[in-house]
């Protein structure tokens, strides 16, 4: 069995855990037989092109269709679907997030953990907490990584000017004022779970639309999380200047490798401005 044929075996595994059982519930129908491989085969690959989702697993890439959603509160998520948190989402995307996860299975994602606390010990006084001590710990996500990039194009006196950069670009920290810097984004999967008591479990971000967090949430329904510094912080992030405006329709591509393109801004970023005085040599 080649890596590929690997792979497709557990895409279409989460593809019948998560999409056939985030169906909207209804009587039960009688048993039907499980599908063979190539049908199951087919139905994966048709879901995927019905809902404009690329997979090139040559380049290990996924690639999706949003908009720049018009943002009205600091950004909790970087990208839902419709049924997301529209007042504080970047970019929303018709994909269902059930389907998008079978394309990252596909790539050979595996589920990492998502951000725990722990109690600080010994605890601190109330004293020591009215002073801003730390009463828990938090324990940052682990997992595989994987890197976002966004392209579109705008029209300028005729012309068409593309744009494809690291959506770190986009993504503007309020504390520093400045594009956000030391930044990984998380594989999670999201997860199944009963919507009522006694119900079967659904693939849940189905339901509630959220799929890449800029701060740390729990329960792990999102399929990714930010890991930074300041992601306990859900009021610090905004959208930079170089975002698009609201409603251009641009293009998400997810990397399971470090592209050319952020591999340049990080070493962009390493380089120290020299400092110059007038009338000297540098």
């Amino acid at each position: 069995m080649t890596i590929h044929e690997a792979r497709l075996g557990v895409a279409l595994t989460a593809l019948f855990t998560f999409a056939l059982a985030a169906q909207e519930r209804r009587e039960p129908a009688p048993a039907e037989p499980p599908p063979t491989v190539e049908a199951a085969r087919k139905k994966l690959l048709d879901d995927l092109r019905e809902q404009g989702i690329v997979v090139d697993r040559d380049a290990e890439t996924v690639t999706i269709p949003c908009v720049v959603n018009r943002v009205m509160d600091p950004l909790e998520y970087l990208l839902i679907n419709e049924r997301g948190k529209r007042h504080e989402a970047l970019f929303v995307t018709r994909a269902k997030p059930s389907i998008l996860n079978s394309a990252f299975l596909l790539l050979g994602f595996v589920p990492g953990k998502n951000a725990t606390t722990e109690p600080i010990e010994p605890e601190p006084t109330e004293e020591e907490v009215a002073n801003g001590a730390e009463f828990v710990r938090i324990l940052p996500p682990e997992g595989m990584r994987l890197w976002i990039t966004v392209s579109w194009t705008r029209q300028d006196e005729g012309k068409t000017i593309e744009h494809d950069v690291p959506v770190e670009d986009l993504l503007l920290d309020l504390t520093t004022g400045k594009p956000i810097e030391d930044v990984e984004w998380i594989y999670l999967g999201g997860q199944t779970a009963p919507l009522y008591r006694n119900d079967p479990p659904v693939f849940v971000a189905d339901y509630e639309g959220n799929l890449i967090s800029t701060c740390y949430m729990a329960p792990e329904n999102h399929l990714v999380t930010i890991k930074h510094a300041r992601a306990r912080d859900d009021q610090n992030w905004w959208r930079t200047a170089v975002c698009p405006e609201d409603g251009v329709e641009v293009s998400l591509r997810f990397h399971k490798r470090e592209p050319a393109i952020v591999r340049a801004r990080e070493a962009a970023r390493q380089v120290r401005p020299k400092s110059t005085q007038p009338g000297k040599d540098e």
